[in-house]
């Protein structure tokens, strides 16, 4: 039993100091937050740049790091940003993440059945303001930096960069527009349509 307790008293006081070792004073606290903090806001006024190559070069690198931190950073502030060049990279390297996309359907201006009948073709419903949300996942290791299919359409592109406009294929067969809104997501005034029935939507996709 001795040789028990003293095992234990042994084992103990190996594992105790580490563990008073990790206690941070209040102090030590502060200036860990100061550092990190620091460290964010260097970088959030390197991708605010005034000279625009120094910052589409911080969210080249930044995106390419393969860091997801410098990610997330680089996305949630590219896509705010004043230069249109930051803002298409920001949404390109949203889709080269090969992101689940939850699609926003608003069609409350148009017929119910209608609405119903086309919303059918992808497998959703509307609710009773007749707005829905389409979610699909994009096909993994398809992108190639303009072209960006579904895993439900694989192959084929669902989104396209042609020059600096990103656009959305149309169950009408067409290509749209989108345009990245204040609140930093992806919105297009589109046509879905299914067999001789078509109704315009607002399509809206959130960046994150």
């Amino acid at each position: 039993m001795k040789q028990i307790a003293a095992a234990l008293v042994t084992a103990l006081a190996f594992v105790a100091p580490p563990a008073l070792a990790q206690q941070l004073s209040l102090e030590e606290l502060r200036a860990k937050v100061d550092q990190e903090m620091s460290k964010d806001d260097e970088i959030i006024a390197m991708l605010s740049s005034e000279d625009p190559a120094r910052s589409q070069a911080t969210m080249r690198v930044m995106l390419d790091s393969g860091d997801p931190e410098m990610t997330r950073i680089a996305l949630e502030n590219g896509i705010h940003s004043t230069d249109a060049v930051v803002r298409t990279l920001a949404v390109k390297g949203f889709l080269a993440s090969e992101p689940l996309i939850e699609m926003h359907i608003d069609a409350s201006d148009e017929d119910q059945n209608e609405l119903s009948y086309v919303l059918g073709d992808l497998q959703v419903a509307a609710n009773a303001d007749q707005q829905a949300v389409w979610i699909g996942q994009l096909e993994e290791g398809a992108a190639d930096g303009t072209c960006y299919p579904a895993e439900r359409w694989p192959g084929d592109c669902l989104f396209r960069a042609v020059g600096g406009t990103l656009q959305i294929f149309g169950t009408d067969k067409r290509w749209h527009d989108l345009y990245l809104t204040d609140a930093g997501s992806l919105q297009s005034s589109m046509v879905l349509s299914r067999a001789n029935t078509a109704i315009r939507v607002t399509a809206t996709i959130p960046v994150r």
